[in-house]
């Protein structure tokens, strides 16, 4: 019987294969996307509270990460944490009394 075992190198460490097995569950693809106007009016209390303890007057959400992709991982979906937006292209406005939600044509 052939035995394989295989090795990744790391920053100059080999570590077994399974090693990484711990991390399998994280990198499967699911379509339960979290959205919808209840998260919205869940977390934009958060943003204001926040928005006032800073002195400022708006915060701008874009969808888009800082390398501009408009796909995005579920820990950098911050246009949908903080309105429920889940589309893939948006951005919002948010003040104390009032938030605007800009997005394209695909979504009206």
């Amino acid at each position: 019987m052939l035995s394989v075992s295989m090795h990744f190198c790391i920053a100059g460490t080999a570590l077994p294969i399974s090693h990484f097995s711990r991390y399998s569950s994280a990198m499967k693809q699911t379509f339960n996307i979290r959205g919808g106007a209840a998260l919205g009016r869940e977390n934009l209390p958060k943003l204001r509270e926040k928005l006032a303890s800073t002195g400022l007057d708006f915060l701008y959400v874009p969808h888009e990460d800082e390398y501009n992709n408009e796909y995005l991982p579920d820990a950098y979906e911050r246009l949908a944490w903080a309105t429920g937006f889940t589309g893939s292209s948006g951005c919002a406005l948010i003040g104390a009394d009032m938030a605007m939600i800009f997005v394209d044509g695909r979504y009206t």
